[in-house]
């Protein structure tokens, strides 16, 4: 199970702080566009960290690799 969008991990990835390496073509495209966007308008960080939250519990039975590199 996930954390919360509310846990300090989120941020670190949107932000792009905390890296991790995955093959999935959507987490990729993900993690991408949200750095971008942080960096453009850092005010949507809550947005995008809750974005993410939603792709990763969509997609979390195929992502294991990237979970666990997350700590979960």
């Amino acid at each position: 199970m996930l954390p919360p969008p509310s846990s300090p991990v989120w941020k670190q990835l949107v932000n792009g702080e905390k890296q991790i390496k995955s093959t999935n073509f959507v987490i990729n495209m993900l993690l991408t566009n949200s750095r971008i966007r942080y960096k453009l308008e850092p005010a949507k960080l809550d947005e995008l960290v809750k974005h993410a939250h939603e792709v990763f519990s969509k997609h979390e039975k195929t992502i294991a690799s990237e979970l666990a590199q997350l700590g979960f």
